[in-house]
């Protein structure tokens, strides 16, 4: 089942221009694969004088793993707060995000779930190209 940006911001936290994923493309109970264009725009939340800093690859990551938890806990969930406490692994191949064209592909992996934290494995692409990848930990909100 596909979603699309209302459907995505219904079941994140992150209001407005913070929603930064505008497709969900394909998900299951271990996995997620969204599509977001935010990166390009001038009013990226995110962005700074120079650019969207490839580090912000990592807010992707993280949303894309928030929706495939609420999803995986039942379509009408939303996604509760939770704190990103770890990053591992992480690598990335170019300076500012909005130097990629077209869209970023942001596919994302549970590693781990449990009902206090959730371990991911990420990757952010466009056209196939990988342009980071990494491990995020994160502690639910409560």
């Amino acid at each position: 089942m596909k979603l699309d940006k209302a459907d995505i911001c219904a079941l994140l936290p992150h209001a407005g221009s913070m929603c930064l994923i505008d497709e969900v493309i394909s998900w299951d109970d271990t996995g997620i694969l969204c599509r977001a264009r935010l990166h390009k725009h001038p009013d990226n939340p995110l962005r700074n004088k120079q650019g969207l800093a490839a580090i912000n690859g990592v807010e992707y990551a993280a949303q894309a793993l928030a929706l495939q938890a609420a999803l995986a806990a039942g379509e009408a969930q939303t996604a509760g707060s939770g704190y990103l406490v770890a990053i591992k692994d992480l690598s990335w191949n170019l300076r500012l995000l909005d130097e990629a064209g077209g869209a970023l592909q942001i596919e994302a992996t549970v590693l781990m779930r449990s009902e206090t934290a959730m371990i991911g494995a990420f990757e952010l692409m466009v056209s196939g190209r990988s342009l980071m990848r990494g491990r995020l930990t994160v502690m639910n909100g409560g």
